[in-house]
């Protein structure tokens, strides 16, 4: 797959397309946006360059979206409304709203201790939520947590890893019972 120049694009291109989309006329989508007429023409132009299609045609006193904007249209508005939600989202996390997947690694024992109050408490307080469990152990942990770009892990893991938030959860104290033997 060919690398991306992320550089050259401009990401309010995005809310311009939005704007354009939302009021069918440069002029409108200007004045929504708070910016001139021309600084919309000029990123409409930059838009139609950068995605190789025309986007808008005026008809008489609107815009009418091409093939490839109707196509892009929920495509950039759901892109526009994951950013306002996840990335720029001010104020608390509320548990209720979260439609997302938490990702947790687990360890065989933390798995079978933890996974199902877990699940219970999270169905509960993000029921719009998906869960999603990942086995780690001491040898693959830091992959599995890189690949899959966990939220959480738990389990025993060496203290050498400094490059991990870690907080201690719980301590176990074993107990091996038998019984007498009869002599």
């Amino acid at each position: 797959m060919k690398e991306f120049n992320w550089r050259a694009i401009d990401l309010n291109l995005l809310v311009v397309f939005n704007a354009l989309v939302e009021e069918k006329s440069v002029s409108k989508a200007a004045e929504k946006l708070n910016i001139s007429q021309s600084a919309m023409s000029h990123s409409l132009s930059r838009l139609r360059t950068l995605l190789d299609d025309p986007l808008f045609e005026r008809q008489g006193h609107i815009m009418v979206p091409s093939q490839k904007s109707i196509d892009l249209t929920p495509v950039i508005a759901s892109i526009l409304n994951q950013i306002s939600q996840q990335v720029l989202r001010t104020g608390a996390f509320e548990p209720k709203e979260f439609n997302s997947t938490f990702k947790i690694g687990l360890t065989d024992y933390a798995e079978l201790l933890f996974a199902p109050i877990l699940f219970d408490v999270i169905s509960c307080l993000a029921p719009q939520s998906q869960i999603c469990f990942y086995h780690v152990d001491k040898s693959n942990f830091e992959q599995v947590f890189k690949a899959h770009h966990l939220d959480l892990m738990l389990g025993s893991i060496n203290n050498e890893y400094k490059n991990f938030n870690r907080a201690h959860v719980y301590t176990e104290r074993h107990v091996c019972l038998i019984s007498k033997l009869q002599i």
